[in-house]
């Protein structure tokens, strides 16, 4: 009798260990950085959005005072990304998504004066 418990249970486990797995892959293990500059001078402050095209998660980072940023702990996803430069306007890549499924991924951005 208690084989054929445990063998009933198999199922089950299974089913949770694939669950668990997912909620693991989701949190995120992905990071995506790069530089932003201006005129071939690093744009301190810029403003970086990633926004997830099927979660529409969204989150926002800074860039420090070399230009660069990075937005860390994403999942596997497509990311439509919007940079925001301090008295430059927003600006938006002609590239402006990008598939999230390396551990590392990199994308710069060359802002224009308006």
């Amino acid at each position: 009798m208690p084989k054929k418990i445990s063998l009933a249970l198999l199922p089950v486990l299974l089913l949770a260990l694939l669950l668990a797995a997912d909620a693991v892959a989701r949190e995120g293990t992905h990071l995506l950085f790069g530089t932003v500059s201006c005129d071939g001078q690093p744009v301190v402050g810029a403003q970086v959005t990633v926004t997830g095209l099927s979660s529409y998660a969204s989150r926002s980072v800074l860039t420090d005072s070399r230009g660069i940023y990075m937005a860390g702990k994403l999942p596997t996803d497509e990311y439509l990304i919007q940079v925001v430069g301090p008295e430059l306007g927003v600006f938006l890549p002609a590239r402006s998504n990008i598939f999230v499924r390396k551990d590392r991924n990199e994308l710069n951005f060359k802002l224009k004066r308006r």
